[in-house]
């Protein structure tokens, strides 16, 4: 059985005989397929799949995290310095990608870069597959949006705060306490942030409010993965501005009462109607 494309990327397996073992699973083979050419023992008997199986469940669970700061270098200089790093470390002893060879063992295996763990017959061709996650890179600089270190422009955002918040327009931060943030979504980040900028694993969303100010957007809680996107927004049929805009709020139960009263009769006055029946673009 192969999934995906051979010329591009793709699976393939297949079972000699099944066990109920599920520490064997299956003897067979499993081999991956990069640009037309295959990775792995290609026979009958190779190996038993469970730990390949596993490698793959254990993949799709870590989906994003394969991430290092040389994933865009040539492929044939990052697989030169792996192979000398692990099976060569005392031929040399020089940076590379600015780690020691040491801190570049450790970082490969620490990201699970290599497809193939150390054990699977399937891949004693000799063979090793590596596995980066490339995502776009965001950050914030005074408000100012970049992705891949390119200014965004954004002529529909807006900005209602003259103070300077840390931590919003100067977006990632690792080093201060934010009131709102999520607890799982701060140990994510930190996973995810190189030379100051935010990494956005492949089939993910980071979203930004227009009202930047005041929007509690993926800045607090994280990314909108790719699945949960289920259509594209056509028209604003109604926009109603922040009631305390009007007049003060207050936390006593009374205030309360009174606010959603005024609001109640001061719908028209409330409305924002340059945006109201606006077509999305």
């Amino acid at each position: 059985m192969t999934i995906g494309n051979p010329s591009d990327f793709a699976i393939e397996s297949s079972i000699t005989r099944a066990y109920a073992r599920l520490s064997f699973r299956a003897l067979g083979y499993f081999v991956i397929h990069i640009a037309g050419c295959r990775y792995g023992v290609h026979a009958s008997d190779a190996t038993m799949l469970a730990c390949s199986l596993k490698e793959v469940d254990a993949r799709i669970s870590r989906r994003g995290t394969h991430a290092a700061p040389f994933a865009t270098e040539f492929g044939g200089r990052i697989a030169d310095a792996l192979h000398v790093a692990i099976y060569a470390p005392e031929e040399e002893d020089k940076k590379v990608f600015g780690m020691s060879q040491v801190e570049l063992c450790d970082f490969t295996y620490s990201r699970h870069l290599i497809w193939a763990p150390d054990g699977d017959e399937a891949f004693d061709d000799g063979s090793s597959v590596l596995q980066f996650d490339v995502g776009d890179r965001v950050r914030l600089i005074n408000r100012q949006v970049y992705v891949n270190g390119n200014p965004l422009q954004e002529p529909y955002v807006r900005y209602t705060s003259s103070a300077h918040d840390a931590f919003r327009d100067e977006f990632p931060r690792l080093n201060l306490p934010v009131p709102g943030l999520e607890g799982g979504w701060w140990l994510e980040m930190k996973k995810l942030v190189e030379d100051g900028e935010l990494i956005i694993p492949q089939g993910n969303y980071f979203v930004l409010g227009d009202n930047r100010d005041e929007s509690l957007d993926s800045r607090y809680w994280g990314f909108v993965p790719q699945e949960n996107v289920i259509g594209r927004p056509l028209l604003i049929y109604w926009s109603i501005r922040n009631e305390g805009q009007d007049i003060p709020l207050s936390p006593t139960p009374g205030d309360k009462l009174y606010h959603f009263v005024y609001a109640a009769t001061h719908l028209l006055q409330m409305t924002r109607w340059d945006r109201t029946f606006r077509i999305v673009k």
